[in-house]
């Protein structure tokens, strides 16, 4: 897998006032968060950005470990499928899906 291009350093999220919330690292504002009528979904969506460099870190072992798994005949077919589509996920997250 290629190395990270994202944003480097812990990201954490943070409400800026009762209703938004940005994801940041150290100083840098990585993204904001602002539908007016649907706070709750700020938060959730914030609190899922900030945790997308550990997530995507947490697939890459997955993919070190069951990767070369995905085309052997002892994992059932659910096993074989969440190894793929743990590969798309990390594929996706690096290169877009377009």
């Amino acid at each position: 897998m290629s190395e990270n291009k994202h944003t480097p350093g812990q990201w954490f999220a943070k409400p800026i006032n009762k209703k938004d919330w940005v994801v940041m690292s150290a100083n840098i504002v990585i993204a904001k968060f602002a539908l007016n009528d649907l706070p709750e979904w700020n938060e959730a969506n914030a609190l899922l950005v900030a945790a997308a460099p550990k997530l995507l870190e947490a697939c890459k072992a997955m993919d070190i470990y069951f990767g070369g798994m995905s085309d052997d005949s002892s994992l059932d077919e659910p096993a074989r499928d969440a190894v793929m589509r743990n590969r798309a996920a990390i594929v996706e997250a690096e290169k877009g899906s377009g």
